[in-house]
């Protein structure tokens, strides 16, 4: 169908969004004195994750494939792997979290939605995929038969 188009679209676009809202959230911390916060120790080392791997190799997989590179293929099944395993992840963590009485407010919510999409997309995007790799047309973008 139109994968070949919407997957560059989706990886950058993820990425670009990741990348500023990283960047976001960093720069108002250190703007205000107070990065890194010191009630969330896990939020450095996703920062680091997000900003130097995940919205870099979004961004680099959505080009390359939108140039019609494969190798750009390679690096987004991986990518589209962990956001496809995000959501089932959240929702397990969230209800483990739940159990043991943490409370969350509204502000929970759009994460968790943006989450949800995303994985989503990714789990949709790697189904198409995988019912596509004997699709005739993969095989005429390509060349070789290999996308």
């Amino acid at each position: 169908m139109g994968t070949a188009r919407f997957l560059p679209a989706l990886l950058i676009g993820c990425g670009a969004v990741t990348g500023r809202a990283w960047t976001l959230l960093l720069w108002l911390e250190m703007a205000n004195g107070a990065y890194p916060p010191a009630t969330y120790h896990t939020v450095r080392t996703t920062c680091a994750i997000d900003l130097g791997v995940i919205a870099p190799g979004r961004v680099t997989a959505g080009v390359a494939l939108w140039h019609g590179a494969r190798w750009g293929l390679a690096h987004a099944l991986s990518l589209l792997s962990i956001a496809a395993v995000l959501l089932p992840t959240i929702v397990l963590q969230t209800v483990m979290q739940l159990r043991a009485g943490v409370a969350f407010g509204p502000e929970a919510a759009a994460p968790f939605i943006g989450f949800m999409l995303v994985s989503g997309g990714a789990a949709w995007f790697l189904r198409a995929l995988v019912r596509g790799a004997e699709d005739p047309t993969l095989k005429r973008q390509t060349g070789n038969g290999t996308p």
